[in-house]
């Protein structure tokens, strides 16, 4: 979905749609799923998911045996994700034995892409 422009758009409107310095940033995260026991990669995920929510983010995808990818955004839908989060969560992914080829993309507009 494109966002609207913002010609002819008063800042309540704005902040309403989340435009302009409104915007809500997130970004994507994938990579594949090693090898390996089922409960193990579960638990992994499990990890994954509470090591997002420590840091007020939320995690929206899954995977599908080999694969990976999510949105990773805010808890709070008005607040954006910054940059430290996005290397945490880089960080974190890259020290999973059971996870490779991580790829952890830029900070993108959360409701227009």
């Amino acid at each position: 979905m494109q966002a609207p422009s913002l010609k002819n758009k008063s800042k309540r409107i704005q902040k309403k749609l989340f435009l302009g310095e409104y915007a809500v940033m997130g970004f994507e995260v994938s990579g594949q799923v090693v090898e390996g026991d089922e409960s193990e990669i579960d638990s992994c995920f499990d990890d994954f998911i509470d090591f997002t929510e420590s840091r007020n983010l939320c995690f929206g995808g899954g995977y599908t045996g080999k694969e990976f990818d999510a949105f990773i955004t805010s808890i709070d839908f008005r607040v954006s994700t910054t940059e430290e989060d996005r290397q945490a969560i880089e960080g974190w992914l890259s020290s999973q034995e059971k996870l490779s080829n991580i790829v952890v993309g830029d900070l993108v507009d959360a409701n227009y892409g």
